[in-house]
């Protein structure tokens, strides 16, 4: 029997690959302590993002997946930053 999976859990992870395989690299603005996401694949997605790590230009990402919560280490782009 084929596992269901529920359109709120598959949406965002649709959303990032895009039309490949691969989660393209996202543009982003901190500011004091928020996160914009000025373009790319998490823009809108902005809820997700749990920890930027601006010298490995690296996020991290929670999705929830089959019921439980996994944390997704996706490439980012820092564009600016404002304290």
């Amino acid at each position: 029997m084929g596992q269901h999976f529920d359109q709120e859990e598959i949406s965002p992870l649709l959303k990032l690959i895009g039309n490949g395989e691969i989660i393209d690299y996202s543009e982003i603005i901190l500011e004091n302590s928020r996160v914009l996401v000025k373009s790319g694949p998490l823009q809108g997605l902005e809820n997700i993002i749990k920890k930027v790590d601006k010298r490995k230009n690296r996020a991290k990402i929670i999705l929830n997946f089959i019921g439980t919560e996994k944390v997704i280490d996706v490439g980012i782009k820092v564009i600016s930053k404002t304290n």
